[in-house]
């Protein structure tokens, strides 16, 4: 039995259409959704990989600015990992994330969205410049 695409969506934001969004709050970035067939028997072992790639600036210089990267299935948090922006290392304050995770497929039309915000306490100003890249693509098994 070989796997198959099931289902995709994409969406994309170059860096020259964002002006820089600050990060307040869990703020949603991107969405994308997929149709899993429940009539098709490959959607019930199926799974969803999310793929996202962010580009986030900052122009403050204290500390390490953190921030959370979240995933949200029909606005039910399902992922969240904490990054940061390591000054130490380097000068350049805009840096690409990446993200991907695996989700379980439920049968229907599901929508992801992919949000960010600052770690709570956190008193960098950090924003999303840009490209923004989201993708689920659902394999079934």
């Amino acid at each position: 039995m070989m796997a198959s695409i099931l289902g995709y969506d994409a969406t994309y934001t170059s860096a020259n259409m964002l002006p820089g969004i600050e990060l307040i709050g869990g703020r949603e970035i991107a969405r994308v959704a997929v149709f899993i067939d429940p009539a098709n028997p490959a959607s019930f072992n199926a799974r969803v990989e999310l793929k996202g790639n962010i580009g986030i600036f900052t122009n403050d210089a204290e500390g390490n600015p953190t921030f959370n990267v979240i995933i949200f299935r029909n606005g039910v948090e399902i992922y969240r990992a904490t990054s940061e922006i390591d000054l130490a290392l380097n000068t350049i304050t805009n840096q690409i994330v990446s993200v991907m995770a695996i989700d379980g497929a439920i049968p229907g039309l599901q929508t992801y969205q992919l949000a960010v915000e600052p770690e709570p306490g956190d008193a960098n100003q950090i924003f999303v410049r840009g490209p923004i890249a989201f993708s689920a693509t659902v394999i079934g098994l």
